[in-house]
């Protein structure tokens, strides 16, 4: 009987394309088996991107993120793979696995010894990836490239006003972005959740996760902050400009293991998203719209 497994963590955005690597370990493991992805209810607007896989073969929704699994799950579960039960019964010994869909981080700062990807890994049990294999990648759909810049800003405010998050970029990155975009005869357009507020002066694109994917694959380049998209795009090699902040991580000597493999994406670190100098961004901006004509 052909051998079922069903992985990984079950969200965020992010975390869903960064076990695409467990996803080809298991596979090169077990190159015949039955790979069921595991997605949290939230997030399954990405599956029609996970669908361009050439490793998963099915999708498995869970209900519960905590005190999983629910009554609920438990049944989708049966209903998903009927033949589980005479598995478990016949065989112990590995003919079906099921992975933690929250699994735990190892040791606290992983961050600072091995790459996102491998993290991931660890904390399924599989063996370490290769390089390659950290460069995970998915079927290109066919697309039409658009005259566009994607940005990512990741803002949130709150109701007084006040900045949530440490990641987003600055409204100045943002309005640098936008001129470089006027100067450039270039559309730029806001990748967000529908959580996250309009920026002013740019067209933010309406649709569900999947269809934003597109959005970005379709623009010349993305710009991001420590996004789900700048996974997204590393599936597809996308260009990208991508902004970190080490203050993030506690003790990160640099973003380096939690940057996607991308080579056609260019990284700026600094102790806070507000040190990065605006000629920095300016310039890599330039590199990677040259390099994408």
């Amino acid at each position: 009987m052909m051998k079922t497994f069903i992985g990984f963590n079950q969200g965020q955005y992010g975390d869903l394309f960064i076990n695409l690597t467990a996803c080809r370990v298991l596979k090169k493991m077990h190159p015949d088996c039955n790979l069921i992805f595991s997605i949290n209810q939230r997030y399954k607007d990405v599956i029609e991107i996970f669908k361009l896989s050439k490793d998963i073969d099915g999708f498995m929704v869970w209900e519960k993120e905590d005190n999983w699994p629910s009554a609920l799950d438990i049944q989708n579960l049966l209903e998903e793979v009927p033949e589980i039960q005479k598995l478990l019964e016949e065989f112990p010994e590995g003919e079906f696995g099921l992975f933690h869909p929250m699994a735990i981080h190892p040791i606290e700062d992983w961050y600072n010894y091995w790459h996102q990807t491998e993290e991931t890994c660890v904390a399924h049990g599989l063996p370490r990836p290769t390089e390659e294999d950290m460069d995970f990648k998915l079927n290109k759909p066919e697309i039409k490239k658009e005259n566009t810049i994607t940005i990512c800003p990741s803002r949130r405010i709150d109701n007084e006003g006040n900045h949530q998050n440490s990641k987003a970029l600055t409204i100045e990155q943002i309005e640098l972005v936008k001129q470089f975009g006027i100067k450039n005869n270039l559309k730029v357009i806001q990748i967000s959740g529908p959580q996250e507020e309009q920026i002013e002066g740019l067209e933010k694109f309406e649709g569900n996760y999947s269809e934003s994917v597109i959005k970005v694959l379709q623009s010349r380049f993305l710009v991001s902050s420590d996004t789900g998209m700048i996974w997204a795009a590393s599936a597809f090699s996308h260009p990208v400009v991508g902004l970190y902040d080490l203050s993030y991580y506690k003790d990160a000597v640099s973003c380096e293991n939690w940057t996607p493999k991308n080579k056609n994406q260019q990284t700026i670190e600094a102790q806070s998203m507000g040190d990065i100098k605006e000629e920095v961004l300016e310039k890599y901006l330039e590199e990677v719209y040259t390099k994408s004509k």
